[in-house]
């Protein structure tokens, strides 16, 4: 029998709970945050890409503020991953670059993470896993072209007693404000 559509959202909304709550972490080394990991990943791919290297860069690809990427940055310098200078460019900016340290890190953990999926592809067989690639790249494809913002029905920010248990459309006040980190004003 065939299932209804508010069936299969409630077994994809099921599986994405599962996986989210199953779902491991690779491990840091001891003192690194997991904030501070992502960063090492952003800085390790930036640069491989053959990209100057600024803090900027490094908020966007993690939808950070400025403010807690320079902090994961400052953490890592002191930690010896992580080196920054003046751009050459322009004296204003910053770039960054990973030290020998950030390196060997990042090495470590681009070969667990390959083996990873490697036992992820392995584990789904030849066939799921192709399909598996088609489906990603079709929700890519959705999430590129049905941003949040677009279902938003009126302002999102909650006001008024914190204390009742459902909120009265007097409630709501603000705005979305677009796409990127759909925030209510």
């Amino acid at each position: 029998m065939e299932q209804s559509i508010e069936e299969l959202k409630q077994r994809l909304f099921e599986a994405t709970r599962r996986v989210r709550k199953s779902r491991s972490h690779r491990p840091l080394p001891e003192g690194i945050t997991p904030a501070e990991g992502f960063v090492l990943m952003s800085i390790s791919q930036l640069m491989s890409d053959g990209k100057r290297v600024r803090s900027g860069d490094i908020a966007k690809r993690g939808h950070n503020t400025p403010s807690a990427t320079s902090q994961a940055l400052r953490s890592l310098e002191e930690k010896g991953f992580i080196t920054r200078h003046r751009d050459e460019g322009d004296s204003r900016g910053v770039t960054v670059r990973l030290t020998e340290l950030g390196w060997k890190y990042e090495q470590m953990n681009r070969r667990m993470h390959d083996r990873r999926l490697e036992d992820l592809l392995e584990f789904l067989g030849a066939d799921d896993a192709r399909e598996f690639a088609r489906i990603a790249e079709r929700l890519s494809d959705f999430e590129s072209t049905h941003p949040w913002s677009a279902y938003v029905e009126g302002p999102c920010e909650l006001k008024g007693d914190s204390t009742r248990k459902e909120p009265s459309q007097e409630a709501f006040a603000g705005s979305s404000s677009g796409e990127g980190g759909e925030r209510c004003e």
